[in-house]
C-alpha cells in the first residue's frame, strides 16, 4: 500500500491518505486518558473527530515515526503507549492498540487508557 503523510493545518493534525481511498486525520491534540465507555460517550455526537478502529491505529503505528515528527514540528504532542480503539471484543472487553509496534490486545473497559481523536473517510 502506497500512502502520504502531511500536516494539514485546517484540521490541526496529520492527514495520511492511502491508495486504497482511505484518509486519516490523527489529532495533534494530546491523547486523552479514560475508560472505553467514556471515550465511546465523548465522540458520540462529534461531527469531525471519532474513536479510531483498530485498523486505524495499526495505521497509524506502521508509521508512527513520521506521524509523530509532524505533529511535533506542529507544535502538537506525541502519540505514545496503549490506545483505545472503537472495536469491543465483547460486552466486558474492547480493543486497544499499542502505539510503538502496533500490538492490539483487548482488556476490560474499565480500564483507563489514551484515546486520541481520529477523522477518517473514503475519498
Amino acid at each position: 500500500m502506497r500512502l502520504t503523510i502531511e500536516w494539514d493545518a485546517n484540521y490541526n493534525g496529520v492527514h495520511i491518505k492511502t491508495d486504497t481511498g482511505l484518509s486519516l486525520i490523527v489529532s495533534g491534540q494530546p491523547s486523552m486518558v479514560m475508560s472505553w465507555h467514556d471515550a465511546v460517550r465523548f465522540y458520540k455526537d462529534s461531527k469531525v473527530w471519532q474513536l479510531p478502529t483498530r485498523e486505524h491505529l495499526k495505521l497509524i503505528a506502521e508509521h508512527i515515526h513520521e506521524v509523530n515528527a509532524l505533529i511535533k514540528a506542529n507544535g502538537g504532542y506525541e502519540i505514545r503507549g496503549w490506545h483505545w480503539t472503537a472495536d469491543e471484543y465483547d460486552e466486558f472487553c474492547a480493543w486497544r492498540v499499542y502505539m510503538a509496534d502496533g500490538d492490539a490486545l483487548n482488556i476490560t473497559k474499565t480500564y483507563s487508557r489514551y484515546v486520541r481523536a481520529v477523522s477518517a473517510f473514503q475519498n
